[in-house]
Order: C-alpha cells, then structure tokens, then sequence
C-alpha cells in the first residue's frame, strides 16, 4: 500500500534535503573529492551572493578547509583558512561596533 502510494513520488537529490557542508562532508568521507569541492564552491558562491547568516558561510568554509586537507591540498586549504580568518574578524568587528553604537567612550 505505501509503496503504490509512492510510486510517482520523485525524490530531490540529496543535496536539497540536506545542508550543503553536510553533503560534502559525506562525499569527503567517500573520498568523492572532485564532487564535494563542486558541491562545496557551488554552495558558498550562492551563500556570497544572498543574504545568508554568516555562520552558514563559516561552516561550508569550515568544510572546504576540510575537504582540501583530506584531499591532500594544503594550499587550497590554506587559501580558504585565510578566507575563513578574515571573515570571523569582519564579523567581530560589527558585532563590537554595533555594542557601542553611538557612543563615542566605546573601547571597540
């Protein structure tokens, strides 16, 4: 019975049910490198351009960091650490400055 009430039913790719950092995470532990850097990029090009949390951002930087080590590029992940460094240092400075608002006595 639930089987024919399933029949048309087409499931989305895994991809659209899971987070992104979590699918590449999966397709690191398979060693499905090239797929999971193709996930990866694609996830956090799209978080760039809207209007994402910035946490969403760190965690699929968190795990291109990740994928780059496992697949045995240092560089490449050296590259996204400095990406990742610079953008919790943004984030922390707005969060400072939006403390102290207006006040001009503010030690941020």
């Amino acid at each position: 019975m639930i089987r024919s009430a399933l029949s048309g039913y087409i499931l989305p790719p895994l991809a659209t049910i899971v987070s992104p950092e979590h699918y590449g995470q999966a397709l690191i532990e398979l060693a499905r490198y090239a797929e999971a850097e193709s996930v990866l990029r694609h996830a956090y090009d799209g978080l760039d351009r809207m209007a994402e949390p910035e946490r969403k951002r760190q965690a699929v930087l968190t795990t291109l960091i990740g994928l780059y080590e496992a697949w045995g590029k240092p560089e490449k992940a050296a590259e996204y650490r400095v990406l990742l460094r610079a953008r919790r240092r943004s984030r922390t400075r707005r969060i400072e400055a939006s403390a102290c608002g207006e006040r001009s006595s503010c030690p941020h």
